[in-house]
């Protein structure tokens, strides 16, 4: 079988990585906007990251991924901090 640049299967493994490494580093972006803070609401984080120009669902999967990752913490009343 010959190498194809437009199969399908190769285009959707590759978002894969594309979206993987964008979210690395969204949530990189997410911890170093919370460092000089400690603790920030939501929509202030999302000013400070610089997210209010992402997707809405971009910026929600950065943080859940922050979270799971245990670079953020999520506290009641929409409000994250760093871990420790």
């Amino acid at each position: 079988m010959s190498w194809d640049r437009n199969d399908p299967a190769r285009r959707y493994r590759g978002r894969g990585r594309h979206d993987e490494a964008v979210i690395q580093a969204e949530v990189r972006r997410l911890a170093l906007a919370l460092a000089p803070f400690g603790v920030l609401k939501r929509e202030a984080l999302k000013r400070k990251a610089g997210a209010t120009e992402w997707n809405e669902a971009t910026f929600d999967s950065a943080i859940a991924a922050a979270v799971d990752a245990g670079v953020i913490e999520s506290l009641p009343g929409d409000v994250y901090r760093q871990p420790g």
